[in-house]
């Protein structure tokens, strides 16, 4: 299993939030069965992130996920006003041979804080 960690901090500025690189989370592989972990641990007044995906670190893509509430199909933004944690598994990931993973943000007020650690199963 390998995983890795994205993160919002109170230093928030809208856009890609590409921490620790550029490239984003750098999964080491393709095709494989992903959980994403998204943690908001202190809450703005307003605010969203989504996460995106990228077979080359320089394309990027909204990712469909499901949850483990719901098998539908999703691209929706999760909200930065409130604490709490969900979980995401990427939808169909052999036809979405993605590599890179990011959180794209938008609209922060406030100084939130959140993660975003994803998880290779195998």
């Amino acid at each position: 299993m390998y995983e890795g960690t994205n993160f919002v901090d109170n230093s928030v500025v809208l856009g890609n939030q590409n921490y620790p690189s550029d490239q984003g989370i750098n999964m080491q592989t393709t095709g494989q069965a992903y959980a994403f972990l998204f943690n908001v641990t202190q809450a703005g007044s307003a605010g969203a992130a989504k996460i995106q995906g990228s077979p080359d670190g320089a394309n990027w893509f909204d990712v469909g996920y499901i949850t483990d509430a719901s098998d539908t199909i999703s691209q929706a933004t999760e909200s930065l006003a409130s604490t709490g944690v969900k979980i995401h598994f990427l939808s169909n990931p052999v036809a979405r041979r993605y590599r890179y993973f990011r959180l794209n943000v938008a609209a922060v007020t406030g100084s939130p804080k959140a993660t975003i650690t994803i998880f290779a199963i195998t």
